[in-house]
């Protein structure tokens, strides 16, 4: 079975032995965060680097050239309403729950307010609404 993570696939024209070995130089064992998004569209929310859940609007696959005609999935790039995410380096997982991202945006809001808070976190973080997927918009 190929793996396609976001509907791409992780590697082409070569074998999954090799591509595995290749995908897993790169560290953070990228194989296996590839693996928990298999069969996942571009409308599958992901937990991305604003802590929250977010719906992308588009997914942009970056390949690797390995060989002659092998190439793999170098990282992916997701766009959305509010920012864009690079899968590698910003450690795109998994939605999290509706619990967690109340408690995730009840912990920025604690943790600015004890402190200067110099670009107003805490203040942005309490007109935060969220959606029963998990997914916010800012009202701004």
């Amino acid at each position: 079975m190929k793996l396609k993570p976001f509907g791409f696939p992780a590697w082409k024209n070569c074998k999954r032995r090799i591509a595995k070995k290749h995908i897993n130089q790169r560290g953070r064992n990228l194989f296996r965060r590839y693996a928990q998004f298999n069969g996942a569209t571009r409308d599958t929310p992901i937990a991305a680097c604003a802590g929250l859940n977010e719906r992308t609007t588009d997914v942009i696959p970056i390949y690797k050239r390995i060989g002659k005609r092998a190439e793999i999935l170098f990282d992916l790039d997701f766009e959305g309403p509010t920012n864009s995410c690079s899968f590698f380096h910003c450690g795109v997982r998994p939605a999290k729950t509706l619990e967690e991202c109340r408690r995730y945006i009840q912990d920025t809001i604690e943790y600015w307010s004890k402190r200067n808070d110099p670009h107003g976190f805490a203040e942005r973080y309490k007109n935060v609404e969220l959606n029963d997927d998990g997914t916010y918009k800012f009202p701004y």
